[in-house]
């Protein structure tokens, strides 16, 4: 007897980032690791449905500068928790990944219905994520 299995298993590429990047559509299903001693801007492309990736800080940053991921235009919708609190963010164009206030391992999650992006994650420490 012969079974079938629907799912689709996938593997995330992962993808350090030491430097600004502008990410394009085909960089969907990745996983971007900031390791940098000092941040710098991530540019997220056009939105386009089903576009995702997530971002994780994968190193803490001894330059006093932050990382920053930028949409391109005010679409940037959701939030994250950070330090147990949830932070809204709505109708966003920047997400910073303060300095300071990282923690190896905090994440954020970033997709779109190719209308907006949708923003979720988790930061440990107070003022881990901040949106404007």
């Amino acid at each position: 007897m012969s079974t079938s299995n629907d799912l689709v298993r996938e593997r995330s590429k992962f993808v350090d980032v030491t430097a600004a990047k502008v990410l394009t559509l085909a960089d969907s299903g990745n996983t971007f690791v900031l390791k940098a001693a000092g941040g710098a801007a991530i540019t997220l492309p056009a939105v386009a449905e089903g576009f995702k990736i997530k971002v994780i800080t994968g190193q803490l940053f001894s330059d006093a500068v932050s990382w920053t991921i930028v949409c391109p235009s005010a679409i940037g919708q959701g939030g994250a928790i950070v330090n147990s609190t949830f932070v809204a963010a709505s109708d966003e164009t920047t997400i910073t990944v303060a300095h300071g206030a990282e923690s190896i391992g905090d994440y954020l999650e970033i997709e779109s219905d190719g209308a907006s992006y949708f923003i979720s994650g988790v930061g440990a420490a107070a003022g881990a994520y901040t949106f404007a």
